[in-house]
Formats: structure tokens, sequence, C-alpha cells
């Protein structure tokens, strides 16, 4: 009688092991891409909600163009209506605003303070340039 032993022989596991290795060399640089896009997103769609809510500010408030604008007087925090809940970047960085009829900016990296056309125009065809 002959004893037969259940398993995968060397040349199987290979196999597995290399489809395995294939299919991380596709999906991983995807997903690095896939994140990358995302936070590029959040960043430009947190500038353009600042950005209607200066505007919102502004009209509400009978404001000139030029006129100095506040974190404060957006979120609430000095004493007026809260216009917005102030976002948190995806990455470290800080949003700003400086004047009604100006756009918002985004300090997140070493290209400095840039607006929502800016980081989209910099930062979309390579966003490690960006730091996302």
């Amino acid at each position: 009688m002959k004893s037969r032993k259940n398993g995968f022989t060397l040349i199987e596991i290979m196999i597995v092991v290399l489809i395995f290795g294939i299919l991380l060399v596709i999906a991983v640089p995807n997903f690095v891409r896939a994140r990358a896009s995302s936070r590029l997103q959040a960043i430009v769609s947190n500038l353009r909600v600042i950005d209607r809510c200066v505007e919102e500010w502004g009209m509400s408030q009978n404001q000139a163009s030029g006129a100095v604008v506040l974190q404060s007087d957006l979120d609430g925090t000095g004493g007026g209506a809260a216009y917005i809940l102030w976002p948190k970047g995806p990455i470290p960085g800080t949003y700003a605003v400086t004047s009604f009829g100006t756009l918002s900016t985004f300090n997140g990296g070493s290209l400095g303070p840039m607006d929502a056309g800016t980081w989209r125009a910099t930062c979309d065809m390579d966003p490690a340039v960006c730091g996302l």
C-alpha cells in the first residue's frame, strides 16, 4: 500500500507567490495615487467652501471688495454668526483668508500658500510635488 501525502509542490507555491507579487506591483501604486488624489480633492473642496463663506459673509455684512476678513469672522469665534466650521487639511497645514474678494489659500508644504486653482494645476499631474 502506497502512502500518499497531501500538499502543494514547490512549483505551485512559487506560482502563487509570483501572482501575489504581480498583483502588489499593480495595486500599490494605484492605491498611493488614489490617496494623493483624494487629499488634493479635499484641499480644493475645503478652499471652495471657505471662498463661498467669505462671499456670504461679505454680502451679509455689506463689505466692500478688499475688506479684511478673519477666520473668526467666519467660524463664529469673533462673536458674529458662524458661516463655517473651520476645516482641517488632509495633510498638515493651514487654511487662510485675507480679504473679501480674494481667494482663500492652503499652506500645506514647501510650495507655500496656494489657492484652489493653483493646488489643482500644480498637484494634479504629480501629487508628490505637493507633499500629498
